[in-house]
């Protein structure tokens, strides 16, 4: 069984999995469905705070995989609007920050 302290690093990815709104938005007259948009998880974002409680921002590597182009609108908790995170598309530079921020924690990578 793996502990707290047992843990180093995090990476965490956020995806467009989940579908929801507020709901005083879906409510309000003549918005309903309009007012949904993608989201991830809520077990993912529960377990991103509780990493970035215990690691500190440092020691965690948040990726982000959008909604297609068609749902462009993925919702991301408002804490995450100054935080740094990496997109995969990115052509694949996220490997490379990936790569930095784990040497950066102590991890010895292999190289190729």
């Amino acid at each position: 069984m793996l502990r707290g302290r047992d843990i180093k690093f995090a990476i965490v990815l956020l995806s467009a999995d989940d579908i929801g709104a507020a709901r005083r938005q879906y409510d309000a007259e003549g918005v309903g469905e309009r007012a949904l948009q993608f989201r991830s998880r809520r077990n993912v974002i529960l377990e991103l705070g509780f990493f970035y409680g215990l690691l500190d921002w440092r020691h965690v590597f948040v990726l982000l995989k959008e909604a297609a182009e068609v749902y462009p609108n993925l919702e991301l908790p408002p804490d995450l609007s100054g935080a740094v995170y990496d997109r995969i598309e990115d052509a694949g530079q996220w490997r490379d920050v990936l790569r930095d921020k784990l040497g950066e924690a102590g991890f010895r990578l292999a190289s190729g």
